[in-house]
């Protein structure tokens, strides 16, 4: 078994790690579990089998029926999916316009005014289909001038390749500890599986453990990939991962560099702001243009994803696709290329057959 997961693509120690959970640690006392309590920032967290299944066990205990619960109308689906499972017994929803910190004023202004005693925005610390990120600096603001104000903040997209010592891309921001909560992933830049919930306290930490739903029936991480978990929070706390998190900035900031440059995708990009993400979007138009492009740019050997409705709103279909650190400069400079060809065929081509 160790051979084989030596031999896998994941790092050694994280293939490692695994092998060791299974054959020789003592699960009797849950030791692996506990090792596994990601020791990056100091708020207590918890671990879930899954970014989606972390929102499932988190919501449903911090919320109540009194509440008023404003989300952004692109936070992630999982967390959409969480507020409905809620039900008519869960607090009053409202979505509002993407990234439109007044908007969310006026509504927590109106919120108060009518009684409301705490007031959840819930949002992406980076948006998952176009990549953008939350105004945090302003989301401070507002929370220091409103105690009633709480943030959900689904970071998984910001775990690992930014933030000290990979904590994401809100940990840092200054977002008041006592009235934040921040759900990550394990997957994605952390490289193994799972979910963590970094909650104010320890009882909110017990509360979710012992009485989220999602939580209650045995749904937690099997012991090869808390072994990789483990080994992976041990290398977040070296010094190598900003020397990582460095290399993958200079990829981000070339590809940035020739979107912007490139007249046939710059005004493809929906968003204007130029700070990194590992998620990049280019607005095609409907959902056969986007498989068109998809199809010809899998066919030349690169590998993209296309978006549609309802992902995405309407008629702002497109290619979505991520850079990570193993990605050379050259292979970054050989799918904007490629990507310039196969947009300028698909968009100006009356046929979109492929």
């Amino acid at each position: 078994m160790s051979a084989r997961l030596a031999s896998s693509s994941a790092p050694p120690a994280l293939a490692a790690a695994a092998a060791v959970a299974v054959v020789r640690l003592d699960l009797s006392d849950f030791r692996c579990y506990r090792e596994a309590r990601l020791d990056i920032d100091p708020r207590p967290v918890v671990l879930a089998g899954s970014t989606t299944l972390a929102h499932g066990a988190a919501l449903p205990i911090l919320l109540s029926a009194s509440d008023v619960v404003l989300h952004d109308r692109q936070v992630h689906h999982s967390v959409q999916t969480a507020l409905a499972a809620l039900g008519p017994r869960g607090p009053r929803c409202v979505a509002l316009p993407h990234s439109d910190l007044d908007a969310l004023e006026t509504a927590v202004r109106d919120a108060l005014a009518k009684g409301a005693r705490r007031v959840w925005y819930l949002a992406d610390g980076i948006y998952s289909m176009f990549g953008d990120r939350l105004p945090v600096a302003g989301l401070v603001a507002l929370m220091q001038r409103y105690d009633a104000l709480h943030a959900y903040i689904d970071d998984a997209h910001g775990m690992s390749w930014c933030g000290s010592r990979g904590a994401g891309s809100v940990i840092d921001a200054g977002l008041p500890v006592e009235r934040t909560v921040i759900v990550s992933s394990l997957s994605k830049g952390f490289g193994c599986a799972g979910g963590v919930i970094a909650v104010p306290d320890a009882l909110t930490k017990q509360r979710i453990e012992n009485l989220g739903p999602s939580l209650m029936f045995s749904i937690q991480l099997p012991p090869p990939m808390l072994g990789a978990v483990c080994a992976s929070a041990r290398l977040h706390l070296e010094d190598e991962l900003s020397v990582m998190q460095r290399e993958l900035w200079g990829r981000l900031g070339l590809v940035r560099k020739l979107l912007r440059e490139s007249p046939a995708l710059s005004t493809r990009l929906p968003i204007a702001s130029d700070e990194p993400s590992p998620v990049q979007y280019l607005v095609l138009g409907d959902a056969e243009q986007a498989i068109a492009a998809t199809q010809r740019l899998i066919a030349r050997g690169l590998l993209v994803n296309p978006v549609a409705f309802p992902a995405v709103p309407l008629r702002r279909g497109g290619v979505r696709f991520t850079i990570v650190r193993s990605h050379t400069d050259a292979d970054v400079r050989r799918l904007v290329s490629a990507l310039a060809a196969v947009v300028a065929e698909v968009c100006e081509r009356p046929a979109l057959s492929p």
